[in-house]
């Protein structure tokens, strides 16, 4: 878990920064780097894959989905696609993404309309 105790922090950071400098809310700094750094993990583990032995040394895939699940979504997303193309082939990996995507669009839709 050590990937993504540091993704974490670094996102936690950057949302620090972010707000501290900007004078953005909270919301916007933590989406803001919460999504940076889901990029810069799915491009990390991107790079780590020819060279992890037996699969060590990569971001585990839960802590992938936790980078989504707790906002990253877009950050995400935009490191799967940009080439070269990183965890559009695996099927279950792309289920689970878009579940947890759908859910986080039914909370916004959600919290939108109750004001």
């Amino acid at each position: 878990m050590r990937f993504g105790l540091t993704f974490l922090l670094a996102a936690i950071a950057a949302g620090g920064v972010l707000g501290y400098h900007f004078q953005w809310p909270f919301w916007l700094a933590w989406l803001a780097s919460i999504n940076g750094v889901a990029f810069i993990a799915y491009r990390f583990d991107k790079w780590k894959a020819p060279r992890a032995r037996g699969g060590k040394d990569r971001v585990p895939e839960r802590v992938l989905h936790l980078l989504v699940l707790v906002g990253g979504s877009l950050g995400a997303w935009l490191g799967m696609i940009v080439p070269p193309r990183h965890k559009t082939r695996d099927r279950r990996f792309q289920v689970s993404f878009w579940l947890i995507v759908l859910v986080q669009l039914a909370v916004v839709i959600g919290l939108w309309l109750n004001g």
